[in-house]
């Protein structure tokens, strides 16, 4: 399994073990974030361990956005490092680690 490769305009480069995500999720009600949930912590009530990359433009997150970041991880199954290139007016501003709901 390889990695997840992406830009992030505070961050900087972020790269993720992909085998460490268990789904990708994205926020349906504003589109404003995409998440990857990467583990389940049962003494928290099965709360999810998760990485949120928020939108530089608020509410342009789709579905597409869903499928390519979808479609990353599943690539990253044959090869080293996938590299996503963000869709136009769909790039990424910043990552969170366990951010609070």
């Amino acid at each position: 399994m390889g990695y997840i490769k992406f830009q992030t305009k505070t961050a900087g480069e972020q790269i993720v073990d992909g085998k460490r995500i268990l789904n990708v999720n994205y926020d349906k009600s504003n589109g404003n974030y995409i998440e990857f949930i990467l583990d389940f912590v049962s003494s928290t009530g099965n709360q999810p361990i998760q990485l949120r990359l928020s939108a530089v433009n608020p509410g342009s997150i789709t579905e597409q956005t869903l499928v390519q970041y979808n479609n990353a991880v599943i690539a990253a199954q044959n090869e080293a490092v996938v590299v996503v290139n963000p869709l136009h007016g769909q790039e990424i501003n910043n990552i969170l680690y366990n951010p609070a709901p």
